[in-house]
């Protein structure tokens, strides 16, 4: 099973991408169509569960104050959700961010990691990770994000944090970047960028790279 992490910036397309990229499946150089498998950003189905029960403000004020428990509740079912997915043998699992992603936001924000956010991230090899920087329109993006605390500065700041943690471990992470300004051209060029570099890197999976997406 190979697990590719979606790590990075904040409200840069990963979800979308690995939504679009679970639509298409695994396009293989003999014509035939397999199923990636996924699993979804935890931190945001948490944050968003709070504030459907809560309301936004009340969420803003307990993510302040209770950031430690929060990432200990995403690394209990970050665990759960990745030992749930290996029962089924998928060929490649799409992560929307790894715990290596919540432990640079505790050291951004200085505040203590949780012991199995730590653990997780020691025993959950990645075999490759996709880098998303920060959106030239990141400010507006925010906006629709429900219950989330961040300025533009804070972003660039924990993405930095966030791509020399991974570095540091050696993981070499590939930059995705932004191709065009229109949101439909934008997510088929960065699908394809991402395919061409999964096929180079898994041809056995693959099959033979040929140069070009399919």
């Amino acid at each position: 099973m190979i697990k590719v992490a979606f790590a990075g910036g904040s409200c840069d397309g990963k979800t979308t991408l690995i939504r679009t990229m679970l639509a298409r499946g695994i396009q293989t150089g003999s014509g035939q169509t397999k199923d990636y498998a996924a699993i979804d950003e935890i931190e945001t189905k948490i944050r968003t569960g709070f504030v459907n029960d809560i309301g936004e403000e009340k969420t803003r004020a307990l993510l302040r104050r209770s950031y430690f428990l929060v990432k200990w509740m995403v690394a209990e079912e970050q665990e759960k959700q990745e030992t749930l997915i290996q029962t089924t043998n998928p060929e490649i699992v799409l992560l929307d961010r790894s715990a290596i992603d919540y432990i640079a936001m505790c050291e951004y924000r200085k505040k203590p990691i949780p012991e199995n956010l730590l653990d997780l991230a020691n025993k959950s090899a990645l075999d490759l990770v996709l880098f998303f920087p920060v959106p030239p329109d990141f400010e507006d993006r925010v906006k629709k994000k429900k219950g989330m605390i961040m300025t533009l500065e804070d972003a660039l700041q924990m993405t930095g944090i966030m791509y020399n943690k991974y570095n540091s471990i050696g993981y070499n992470p590939v930059f995705v970047p932004e191709f065009s300004s229109n949101k439909k051209q934008n997510i088929a060029m960065r699908v394809n960028f991402i395919e061409k570099t999964l096929k180079e890197r898994f041809p056995n999976i693959y099959g033979p790279y040929s140069g070009q997406p399919k």
